[in-house]
């Protein structure tokens, strides 16, 4: 009997632990979440990108580094945060699909441009790496 209870402690425990992880943690559930980049993104540069890395952002609203912050709501809006003057500039906004169990996401641009990139996520989930995948 005690194998089996000890089975079962552990198994609630993994189960329990799964359920603790913060929002967005490992790219799932990503939306009202908010990750930032140090990669200078434009709008007309980002379907040149080969790949870059995010890292979640729940410390407080505002970037500590001269930053773009990727705002994942319905849809996902790039800003530029300039840490000295302390303003915002809205780079993108753009539809976007999360595919959690293919790790990629679809960034629809406009009716004519469409990038996407595959997606890893590192030790606790919260840094992931991006890598533009060719149609």
């Amino acid at each position: 009997m005690r194998p089996y209870t000890l089975l079962l402690i552990l198994l609630f425990s993994h189960i329990s632990g799964f359920a603790q992880f913060s929002k967005g943690y490992y790219f799932t559930d990503i939306k009202g979440t908010t990750w930032l980049s140090s990669e200078n993104i434009k709008d007309s540069t980002l379907v040149d990108f080969v790949d870059m890395s995010l890292n979640i952002h729940q410390l407080s609203p505002q970037a500590t580094l001269s930053q773009n912050v990727w705002i994942f709501a319905d849809s996902l809006t790039i800003k530029f945060y300039d840490v000295s003057s302390k303003t915002y500039k809205t780079i993108l906004t753009c539809n976007y699909v999360n595919n959690e169990q293919d790790h990629k996401l679809l960034l629809q641009l406009n009716s004519c441009r469409e990038v996407q990139f595959g997606y890893t996520s590192v030790s606790t989930g919260n840094f992931i790496y991006l890598c533009k995948k060719k149609k």
